[in-house]
Formats: structure tokens, C-alpha cells, sequence
């Protein structure tokens, strides 16, 4: 991460968008905790990384069914390719996997 990107103690804005979108959203929340769980259960080694990319490519997934509902989400992200999945997937492992 460098200095010049940082966003709220995230990566850049991109990512600590994604990540207020994705935890103030109770269903949401809920909903992911659910699928990261299983997803963990399902794989003997994950890195953050790995975990990262589940869990964006699960969003974008979610968005896309929900269609027009989820456009505010995109909106506001952005540039989806400058989510840095590998820290998204470390703060979904300290949230969600124990």
C-alpha cells in the first residue's frame, strides 16, 4: 500500500468503499458470513488473497442479480479491478473466521 493511495487506513478508496458497502449491510453481512464460513470449511489453504477474490467476485455476483438495487453499490466503488482482494480477505478472515 502506498502512502499517496491510502484511503481511511485502507489500501485506497476503492477497497475501504467495498468494505463499508459490504459491513454495513446487515442481509448483506449476514449473508457473507455465511458463504465465507463454508468457503473456509471447503478449502485446507486459503490466503487472504484467495479469500479476498471469493468474497468480491460473491459480491459482484449478488450485484448483478439484484440489478438495478445494487447500482449505487458500483457507483460508488468504482474501479472494481483496485479492490486489493488480498486485503479484503484478511479483514473477512478477522471478522467472520474464528
Amino acid at each position: 500500500m502506498s502512502d499517496s493511495e491510502a484511503y481511511n487506513g485502507w489500501a485506497n478508496r476503492e477497497t475501504w468503499a467495498f468494505h463499508l458497502w459490504v459491513s454495513n449491510d446487515s442481509g448483506m453481512y449476514e449473508t457473507l458470513r455465511e458463504s465465507v464460513e463454508e468457503f473456509a470449511y471447503n478449502c485446507d489453504e486459503m490466503s487472504n488473497w484467495r479469500l479476498g477474490e471469493f468474497v468480491v467476485e460473491w459480491v459482484k455476483d449478488l450485484l448483478e442479480e439484484c440489478g438495478q438495487a445494487g447500482g449505487d453499490m458500483y457507483r460508488e466503488i468504482g474501479s472494481w479491478w483496485r479492490v486489493d482482494e488480498r486485503e479484503i480477505g484478511a479483514a473477512m478472515r478477522e471478522a467472520y473466521i474464528s
